[in-house]
């Protein structure tokens, strides 16, 4: 398990919502964290790091390619850290998109070269 959030490439601390991805070919460097369910659907998946979940990991594709996962983790109990999340996000990367409920990606490829913060 990780320090900080800091050490994620995607996170998701909510308890009552599962993360979810369904897509075609998903890369991720870096290591996944939630408080729920990890779930993808896809045609191909390679996490360059950990997977982690408190809940279930259900991945739906035929050949995935994760250097490690873990179901059943502790989950993540730390304060509100919006203001936090939002300065690691412009120091880290070229700023960051917010979005007030789930995003959708919709295209042939979406590369997200900064961070993004959704509150949904």
């Amino acid at each position: 398990m990780q320090d900080s959030i800091g050490d994620f490439a995607l996170f998701s601390l909510s308890d009552n919502s599962q993360l979810q991805i369904n897509g075609s070919k998903i890369t991720i460097n870096g290591d996944i964290h939630t408080n729920n369910d990890f779930i993808f659907s896809g045609s191909s998946i390679v996490i360059n790091g950990t997977c982690e979940a408190s809940g279930k990991i259900d991945i739906k594709c035929p050949k995935p390619k994760i250097t490690n996962l873990a179901e059943g983790v502790s989950a993540l109990k730390i304060k509100d850290l919006s203001e936090d999340i939002t300065a690691i996000a412009i120091e880290n990367s070229k700023g960051y998109d917010e979005y007030q409920s789930d995003k959708q990606f919709i295209g042939n490829n979406t590369t997200l070269n900064k961070s993004i913060i959704v509150n949904g």
